[in-house]
């Protein structure tokens, strides 16, 4: 039975693999490096926020 599962679990991703080649577009990249230092900056920001928030509730208890 294992041996059956296996085998139609590989013969399912070939199919997927194939009809995805068939199908499949290129796609134009619009998220810029730029955009992800953005991101990453307001992350960080805002983790700083968390932090002084919590030890001044820390500081209040």
């Amino acid at each position: 039975m294992k041996l059956y599962l296996r085998s139609r679990r590989r013969s399912l991703v070939i199919a997927f693999i194939a009809r995805y080649n068939q199908t499949a577009r290129p796609f134009s990249w619009k998220y810029t490096a730029d955009d992800l230092a953005g991101l990453i900056r307001r992350i960080s920001e805002h983790e700083e926020q968390d932090t002084m928030h919590q030890s001044g509730l820390a500081m209040a208890a």
